[in-house]
C-alpha cells in the first residue's frame, strides 16, 4: 500500500489497483498482480506487476505500457529528485533515461541480478540498492560502489531513512543499521526478528516499523543510536 497524504493506493489479489481519495475509490484493472507502487512527481501512479511495469494517468483510466519489462518481476520503484524513474526487478535494475531505459545489473557492479529495493537517499543524491546479496550504493545513476562488510551482503527486503540520516535496511538476519559508515546489526538478541521484510519510517514520532513473518513491531529510534 502507497499513501501520499491525502490517499491510499493499494493492489489486490485479482490484478486489480485502488485508489481512494476524497471518500471516493477508483480502480482500474491491470495484467498481473501487484508487486510494487510509486507515484511520481507529475501525479502518475507506476505499478510493478508480477509480469511488467505500467505507469497509469491521473485520471485512472489511461494506462502506459512498456514492453521491456515484459516476464519481468518488478519489485521496487523509486525515482531520482529529476523526475526519472527506477525499477528493481529479477533481472536487474533499470534506470529510465528519456525514452530508453539504462541496464544495470551484476555485470555493472551489483551484488547480484534479484533486486528487492530501490530507496532515494536525497541527502546524499544516490540510490540504495537492495538485493538477494546484499546492498549497494548507486551515485548519479552511473557509479556502484559496493561494501566489504559481511553485514552489507545478507539480503536486503526494505530501506528506511530516519531524520538523523540513518540509514534502516531489512535483512533475513535481522535489522541492519548504517550511519558514518558503519554497518550494524540488531538481532533476536536485541528483541528484534530475525527474518524482516518491510519497513516504515514515522518522522513525526521518529519511530521505525517493522514487519516480519509473525508480528509487527514498532521502536524509537532513539533507543537505538
Amino acid at each position: 500500500m502507497l499513501c501520499t497524504g491525502n490517499e491510499y493506493i493499494t493492489g489486490g489479489l485479482k490484478k486489480i489497483l485502488f485508489r481512494q481519495r476524497n471518500n471516493h475509490i477508483d480502480s482500474i484493472l491491470l495484467k498481473g498482480v501487484v508487486a510494487s507502487i510509486y507515484k511520481s512527481e507529475d501525479g502518475y501512479c507506476w505499478a510493478g506487476l508480477r509480469i511488467g511495469l505500467v505507469k497509469i494517468h491521473p485520471d485512472f483510466k489511461q494506462i502506459t505500457l512498456f514492453k521491456e519489462f515484459d516476464g519481468y518481476i518488478v519489485r521496487s520503484i523509486a525515482g531520482d529528485g529529476n523526475g526519472r524513474i527506477l525499477t528493481g526487478t529479477n533481472h536487474g535494475l533499470f534506470l529510465q533515461s528519456e525514452k530508453v531505459w539504462k541496464h544495470i545489473d551484476r555485470l555493472n557492479g551489483l551484488p547480484d541480478d534479484y533486486v528487492n529495493a530501490v530507496f532515494f537517499d536525497r541527502k546524499n543524491n544516490s540510490h540504495w540498492i537492495g538485493t538477494n546479496a546484499g546492498v549497494c550504493l548507486l551515485q548519479y545513476g552511473r557509479k556502484v560502489i559496493n561494501f566489504n562488510d559481511p553485514l552489507a551482503k545478507l539480503r536486503c527486503n526494505a530501506f528506511a531513512c530516519d531524520r538523523q540520516n540513518n540509514v534502516w535496511i531489512a535483512t533475513t538476519a535481522g535489522l541492519v543499521k548504517y550511519a558514518h559508515g558503519i554497518f550494524s546489526l540488531f538481532n533476536e538478541k536485541d528483541r528484534m526478528p530475525s527474518d524482516i521484510y518491510k519497513l516504515c519510517y514515522n518522522e513525526e514520532e521518529d519511530k521505525l516499523y517493522m514487519l516480519s513473518p509473525n508480528q509487527l513491531l514498532e521502536i524509537d529510534v532513539a533507543q537505538f543510536l
